[in-house]
């Protein structure tokens, strides 16, 4: 493996001082999450310097990723919401709603992890780009007006929670001009396409893949109940030992 393309966030940004963030701006990561990516981008950065050329390595900071996808997420802002126009009429803002947010399609994001893989490593390698659009850097509050215009008779409420400490505005100039990246997917599309495969029935808005959480939690139980059942590593094979019936119905005897 020469060249590794690691999926980071822009979430590492966490309280960003300001706005129009840049790839060489203090990052803040409020959130195990964030913390993590900011940890993991430091290490590949240290071991690809350390190979002498042998391994290129760029980093992608992503911006919330919306739309519709095989494996859909709706744990996530743009898709959550229209989720929960569509199946509740009805909006919950966390936080107070100020805080800005960018946001990007995941075909865009496809298309930047396409492109970091292919061109010039001149270009990308010991990189970290931004990705997503300076034109859907949004406050949360905003988008939600803007699915509850689209889901007519929605209510957009605000929860009784503390501010949301995770505040970034990001620039997306730099992957621009380096790679001539531009994502093309705006806000609107996005919850539109969501939307009408909700309404065509496309997608599950209850299916428990979509949401990682749950996700998580179902197949840590299952690991539970597979090591409750099992014996030495293994679970019993009961179609062995379940008896067989011939053409008649009747049982067969070992006699």
């Amino acid at each position: 493996m020469r060249r590794y393309v690691f999926s980071s966030s822009c979430s590492v940004y966490g309280h960003g001082e300001g706005l129009g963030l840049t790839e060489t701006s203090p990052r803040h990561p409020v959130s195990l999450y964030a913390r993590a990516k900011a940890e993991v981008e430091d290490f590949l950065l240290d071991l690809g310097g350390k190979s002498k050329g042998q391994m290129e390595v760029t980093r992608l900071r992503l911006a919330t990723v919306f739309g519709l996808s095989p494996r859909m997420r709706f744990d996530l802002a743009i898709n959550v919401m229209t989720k929960n126009a569509y199946v509740n009429r009805r909006i919950t803002v966390d936080g107070g709603g100020r805080q800005w947010r960018p946001f990007v399609h995941v075909l865009d994001v496809a298309r930047a992890f396409d492109l970091a893989l292919t061109i010039d490593a001149s270009k990308v390698a010991g990189e970290v780009f931004n990705v997503g659009s300076d034109a859907n850097n949004v406050q949360i509050l905003n988008l939600a007006f803007r699915v509850r215009d689209a889901v007519p008779g929605t209510e957009v409420v605000h929860a009784p929670t503390d501010p949301d400490l995770r505040d970034y505005n990001v620039s997306f100039d730099k992957i621009h001009r380096v790679l001539s990246f531009r994502a093309d997917k705006s806000l609107d599309e996005g919850i539109r396409e969501v939307l009408g495969a909700l309404r065509e029935g496309v997608v599950d808005p209850d299916e428990r893949r979509y949401y990682t959480l749950k996700q998580y939690v179902f197949l840590r139980e299952a690991e539970q109940a597979h090591s409750d059942l099992a014996i030495d590593g293994k679970l019993l094979d009961t179609s062995a030992a379940a008896p067989r019936r011939d053409r008649n119905s009747s049982l067969l005897s070992s006699s």
